[in-house]
């Protein structure tokens, strides 16, 4: 499992959390607004850029904006 904690730049600073959970699913944790969209974007280019399905669950976010 990795955990990987994103870097907000931006507005507010938000707290955004990825765990990948398993082959190309990821959970988030935190809070997920303009200041941390950018950064989890970047963090997710690759696995985009591949074919087949990719899983977000968003279960832990406390926050959506």
């Amino acid at each position: 499992m990795i955990d990987q904690a994103l870097e907000a730049d931006g507005y507010l600073g938000a707290p955004l959390r990825v765990l990948q959970t398993g082959q190309r699913c990821f959970r988030l944790l935190g809070e997920l607004d303009l200041s941390s969209v950018e950064p989890l974007a970047r963090f997710l280019k690759g696995e985009l850029a591949l074919p087949g399905d990719l899983t977000l669950d968003l279960r832990g976010l406390t926050f959506v904006d």
